[in-house]
């Protein structure tokens, strides 16, 4: 836990939890996330993080999102890189 004095109260703040969610609200590509979500039962957040490859693949499930976000002009690099090896 890392925590700061802002105004003379203290803030809690989870110094990974934010970092990952910081740059997922400020996305452009927040509404697409979602809808690819909700189609194929996942969260957001991971659409997300399959798009940055901050996890890998590890279904199909996941291959197919990566197949969507391609298709869509997100995902720039060739689906195998994100794939286990």
């Amino acid at each position: 836990m890392l925590f700061f004095i802002k105004s003379g109260n203290f803030v809690r703040r989870n110094a990974t939890t934010n970092i990952m969610a910081h740059s997922f609200w400020n996305s452009s590509h927040k509404f697409r996330y979602t809808l690819l979500a909700l189609r194929y039962f996942v969260t957001p957040f991971h659409v997300y993080r399959l798009a940055h490859a901050k996890v890998r693949c590890k279904s199909r499930k996941d291959k197919k999102i990566l197949h969507q976000l391609h298709r869509m002009g997100i995902v720039h690099r060739s689906s195998s890189s994100h794939s286990k090896k």
